[in-house]
């Protein structure tokens, strides 16, 4: 039997995360819904290596795999640097 958890807003989202995984996550976590992997990756320490982290990103929803939708959260102790992550994603 499979065990279906229905998300109806952004907090709901967010809340599930940790119970999904089995953890609270730090850093990254990428959420693909029709198709594509989950994933978690730490947020870059440093800006340098943004574009790094952007491009594994990338490579991996855009490129290899095409779900319809994607969700990136951000975790951390570092609010900012938790929001600047997913600014980052966002820029052209």
């Amino acid at each position: 039997m499979t065990n279906v958890l229905k998300i109806s807003s952004h907090d709901e989202l967010i809340a599930s995360i940790p119970h999904t995984l089995g953890f609270t996550p730090r850093g990254m976590v990428c959420l693909a819904f029709g198709g594509g992997p989950t994933a978690r990756l730490d947020i870059p320490e440093f800006p340098a290596q943004m574009d790094e982290f952007l491009q594994v990103l990338s490579d991996v929803y855009l490129h290899q795999h095409h779900p319809r939708r994607v969700a990136l959260v951000a975790y951390g102790v570092d609010g900012p640097g938790c929001v600047q992550a997913l600014a980052a994603w966002e820029r052209p």
